[in-house]
């Protein structure tokens, strides 16, 4: 279980329970049935506000919520214990839209506007974007560590791989969906965009998740 911002209980009690308190039962149960990795779902809310273009792991948390402060702890407490581990830093995660969960990221939201062909009010419309991954990715990425079978001890940001530009994906989608909708860029120059680097997951995994594009 985890809480999030999406959660219908988020006090800091629950967000603790469910991201520091499961992790430390489920690191038990681990090192008493000889578990060869436990793989963290952690996520890029631990960098609280971006103010960088490129985001990769050596960045120093600012401003984190609750999602991200208690996610931290939980990938510290990994780190204390001999136990092999990988902490996947994952950005919004795209599923199949349904009732529960059109909210979840953002982009589901949008897609959902752009199938009922509504209009669209962006920021940072002309920006790089791969702040993005969809289920199928996780489970690929997840059966290829399974199959390696490595110690690994560390921390990855986890998205789709060669960003484009946000209106292109946004075309891209309107063009999939047959979808008349209208895009309209907001201005505001207090919102910052940023891409997610996975050059750490390439290099020291030698895993490429799937571009943008696709996804």
């Amino acid at each position: 279980a985890v809480t999030h911002e999406f959660s219908k209980r988020k006090n800091i009690d629950d967000y603790f329970q469910s991201n520091v308190i499961s992790l430390k039962n489920l690191i038990d149960y681990a090192q008493l049935n000889n578990v060869n990795m436990i793989i963290n779902l952690s996520t890029i809310s631990i960098y609280g506000t971006v103010e960088k273009n490129i985001l990769d792991e050596k960045y120093l948390p600012k401003n984190q919520d609750l999602l991200g402060v208690t996610k931290l702890l939980a990938e510290q407490i990994l780190k204390q214990n001999k136990i092999n581990f990988i902490n996947i830093r994952l950005p919004g995660i795209l599923c199949k839209m349904n009732k529960k969960n059109i909210p979840r990221p953002w982009l589901n939201l949008v897609l959902n506007k752009i199938k009922k062909n509504q209009r669209i009010d962006i920021y940072n419309l002309r920006s790089k974007f791969n702040n993005v991954v969809d289920t199928d990715e996780i489970a690929k990425f997840i059966k290829f560590l399974i199959k390696k079978n490595i110690k690994i001890r560390d921390v990855f940001n986890f998205a789709c791989s060669k960003p484009i530009i946000l209106k292109k994906v946004l075309n891209i989608a309107k063009s999939k969906l047959n979808s008349k909708s209208k895009i309209v860029e907001i201005k505001n120059k207090k919102n910052n965009s940023f891409i997610i680097s996975t050059k750490k997951l390439e290099k020291k995994l030698n895993y490429k998740t799937q571009p943008t594009d696709i996804t």
